[in-house]
């Protein structure tokens, strides 16, 4: 990596080494001399001259992420950045600093540790200290960001350009993301789910589903591209939630679609005594039921385990718990309405017209289903009352 740098550079980089002297060396002297005093006893004196900060960048490239320097992680942080070279108007003003016997370009302007170093400097470099998130009571007030864009708008043959204004968006997500986990193993369980069988990535339909159902949606409005070169952003939570599943092992790939983890399949249907015993339990399984569990896919997961019959016991608790798990079935929504007297009640229900949408409940109550609203309000107008819409 020394033969990227022009031959001015290396001299100066070679002048931070004060035990070296060269006479009008020519490149290659002075590159093989580097290597040399950086390969040898002169790497621990060099390192401890680091400041902290490059001291940081140094260890991370060392210890992680195989020599390279992530200057964005990097910078996230600790907060900063170390200085690679001085400061000056043009290129040729400028003189690199102690850190650049370390740390070298590497094309695509990344930078990164020759890989013949780490090695050497995980020695005696402390392994830098994990990444940490810091966190605040309430997060402060911020002016919305101001965004300029542009695009070429192939219809009209121009460039439109716009600034928009990103406000500060805050998502309380820790009610949100069980509500979610649930609802991406409910899709799973339903054989819902599709995953490439190579890369384990969810199909843009499986996104799409699982984003529609989320309780607050993705992050960002879905929009589709204007023209065919415009960047698309597709859904994050859709392909995050599908990934976490797969990474924490609570569904696993099946003929190209996902499926719950044995272990999960079972702890919806009983309760764990001991590692390897398990009691069937009946409140459970009418919950997992009432959540769409299938007591098919349990019988024949058990089924599986032993070829024998299933004890007479377990079926006949199987079909029970199927039956009794949906014995009630939800026909939609409706609208508990209470009058103001029972006379008024009873006025409605007994009106040609407002008593085909609704049906008493107590002394006062109407129930009414809620596709029929707008019908109930307009026909008990024509009777001469009001319900105030909330």
């Amino acid at each position: 990596m020394l033969d990227l740098h022009n031959a001015d550079d290396l001299k100066r980089m070679l002048a931070f080494i004060p035990s070296v002297r060269l006479k009008a060396p020519r490149k290659g002297e002075v590159v093989d001399t580097l290597v040399r005093c950086l390969l040898g006893a002169d790497l621990l004196e060099l390192g401890n001259r680091l400041n902290p900060l490059e001291q940081s960048a140094v260890a991370e490239g060392a210890h992680e992420g195989d020599g390279i320097y992530d200057q964005g992680a990097f910078q996230a942080k600790y907060r900063g950045l170390p200085v690679f070279e001085t400061e000056g108007k043009h290129s040729w003003e400028r003189r690199p600093t102690l850190i650049r016997l370390f740390v070298h370009p590497a094309g695509n302007r990344g930078k990164r540790i020759p890989k013949d170093l780490p090695e050497k400097l995980a020695a005696f470099v402390p392994k830098p200290p994990p990444a940490q998130m810091d966190s605040v009571e309430q997060i402060p007030a911020q002016a919305p960001r101001v965004r300029n864009s542009r695009r070429f708008d192939a219809g009209k043959g121009t460039t439109i350009y716009a600034s928009h204004e990103a406000p500060l968006a805050e998502r309380l997500t820790e009610q949100a993301a069980i509500q979610d986990l649930r609802t991406t193993l409910r899709l799973i369980d339903q054989e819902k789910i599709s995953v490439s069988t190579k890369t384990l990535l969810p199909s843009r339909a499986s996104m799409t589903l699982l984003c529609d159902l989320l309780r607050e949606g993705d992050f960002f409005e879905l929009t589709e591209k204007v023209n065919d070169w415009d960047p698309e952003i597709g859904p994050m939570m859709g392909f995050s939630w599908l990934l976490l599943v797969q990474a924490a092992k609570l569904a696993t790939l099946r003929n190209g679609k996902l499926s719950p983890d044995e272990i999960l399949l079972i702890e919806s249907f009983a309760d764990r005594e001991a590692d390897h015993l398990w009691s069937l339990s009946e409140s459970k399984a009418i919950q997992a039921i009432e959540k769409g569990a299938r007591v098919g896919e349990f019988r024949a997961f058990l089924g599986a385990c032993d070829p024998q019959p299933l004890p007479e016991a377990v079926e006949a608790f199987l079909i029970s718990v199927e039956q009794r798990g949906a014995a009630c079935v939800c026909k939609g929504s409706c609208l508990l309405v209470e009058c103001v007297s029972p006379q008024i009640a009873e006025a409605i229900a007994r009106d040609p017209r407002a008593g085909m949408l609704c049906r008493r409940t107590g002394d006062r109550g109407l129930v009414i289903p809620v596709d029929k609203e707008e019908s109930f309000r307009r026909a008990i107008n024509g009777l001469g009352y009001g319900m105030p819409r909330v």
